[in-house]
C-alpha cells in the first residue's frame, strides 16, 4: 500500500467532522504511565490519527508533535486541542519515510499501529533514535491472540515487543483484555539508556 493510497483511506475514515472514530479519550495504556510524565517534556505521538493521545499528552503539560499521514485526521486533532485549550503541533507525513530527528524527544507514544515486520522494525529503530537519553517509549499494540481479523505478522507478543524495544531498558510489559472491543492488547514501557 502506498502512502498516498493509505492517506486517502484514512482521510475517508476520518471524513465525519463530528465523530471521532476512536473516540477522544486517550489509550488506557498511555494513561497508565501518567506518573512518568513531567510538564515541559517533549513528546511525539506517532500515527495519532485524530489526536486523542497527543492531545492528552499536551493536557499533561508536554510539548507534543503529533504525526499522521491523514490531513483530515490531523485537522480533527487540532480541533480537539483547541476545544481542550492546549497547543498541539501536527505534521502530515509518511512515518515510514519521514526524516526522523535524533535525540529530540523525552517521550514517544507508539500506540496501536501495525505494519509488516520489516517496516515495523525499521520504524521502531527510527522512533528509538528520536528519543533523548532517558527518554520513554510507550508502546501498545494488538496481541497475537487477535489473529481472527488481522494479519498475524503485524500483531505483537512478548517476543516481538522485546524486538522493537531492543536497546532500551524494558520496565514493564502488560497484556490485557479490553472488554469494550473484545480484543487483547499488549503494552510496554522502554527507557533509552
Amino acid at each position: 500500500m502506498t502512502q498516498k493510497h493509505a492517506a486517502h483511506d484514512w482521510d475517508e475514515r476520518y471524513a465525519d467532522s463530528e465523530t471521532y472514530v476512536f473516540g477522544t479519550q486517550p489509550s488506557p495504556s498511555l494513561v497508565a504511565y501518567r506518573d512518568r510524565l513531567t510538564p515541559g517534556m517533549t513528546a511525539i505521538s506517532v500515527a495519532d490519527g485524530e489526536g486523542r493521545n497527543g492531545v492528552w499528552l499536551a493536557e499533561c503539560g508536554l510539548d507534543v508533535l503529533t504525526l499522521d499521514w491523514s490531513e483530515r485526521g490531523l485537522a480533527k486533532a487540532r480541533a480537539l486541542a483547541t476545544q481542550r485549550g492546549v497547543t498541539l503541533h501536527t505534521k502530515c507525513v509518511d512515518i515510514l519515510t519521514w526524516d526522523w530527528p535524533t535525540a529530540a524527544f523525552d517521550v514517544a507514544a507508539a500506540l496501536n499501529f501495525h505494519f509488516p515486520p520489516a517496516e515495523r522494525d525499521a520504524l521502531f529503530a527510527k522512533i528509538k533514535t528520536s528519543l533523548k537519553p532517558g527518554g520513554l517509549l510507550i508502546f501498545e499494540g494488538l496481541h497475537t491472540r487477535n489473529r481472527d481479523h488481522h494479519d498475524p505478522a503485524t500483531l505483537f507478543d512478548e517476543a516481538r515487543v522485546a524486538t522493537i524495544m531492543h536497546g532500551l531498558t524494558v520496565e514493564t510489559i502488560t497484556i490485557c483484555d479490553d472488554p469494550d472491543s473484545g480484543k487483547t492488547h499488549i503494552s510496554a514501557l522502554g527507557i533509552k539508556p
